[in-house]
């Protein structure tokens, strides 16, 4: 097993993860009636991790059933449908991770006491940290694109 296989694999894992974590936090502050936390963020927010969490665990799903002897990476990479897809899901995401961080953001702003515990602090540690890549990877093809301007 390659190590982009394995990166693979824990990606996955990991979204899938992370989407269960922000459902239950969402699902515990609607258990206690956090009405300062409803909002149509807190609706997208649920939505989008549902089907992230569906459409990760459907793709390991089809790719342990299909019993190829292709790597999980390269089941992925090579899939135009799953190719398509990501490529969807990957500038939808960038949109998720801004409306989650106004949202958290919100919320500790209007001193939203319901909903506060260390999940909102993770998520927004979480946000935090993709908003930061988002701008690092969009400062360095700004970059690649000056220099091939350029020369």
């Amino acid at each position: 097993m390659d190590l982009f296989n394995i990166f693979t694999i824990f990606n996955i894992i990991f979204i899938i993860v992370i989407g269960l974590f922000i459902l239950n936090w969402i699902n515990h502050m609607d258990l206690i009636k956090c009405n300062c936390s409803n909002n149509n963020s807190k609706v997208f927010i649920k939505a989008w991790w549902f089907f992230l969490i569906l459409y990760y665990s459907s793709i390991l799903i089809i790719y342990v059933l299909t019993n190829n002897n292709q790597s999980l990476s390269d089941f992925i990479q090579f899939n135009n449908i799953i190719l398509s897809m990501n490529l969807i899901i990957g500038i939808v995401a960038v949109i998720m991770v801004i409306i989650t961080y106004n949202y958290i953001n919100n919320l500790k702003k209007n001193n939203c006491n319901c909903s506060s515990s260390k999940s909102q602090e993770l998520l927004f540690l979480y946000s935090k940290i993709n908003i930061a890549i988002i701008v690092i990877v969009v400062i360095i093809f700004i970059l690649f694109l000056i220099y091939y301007v350029y020369i």
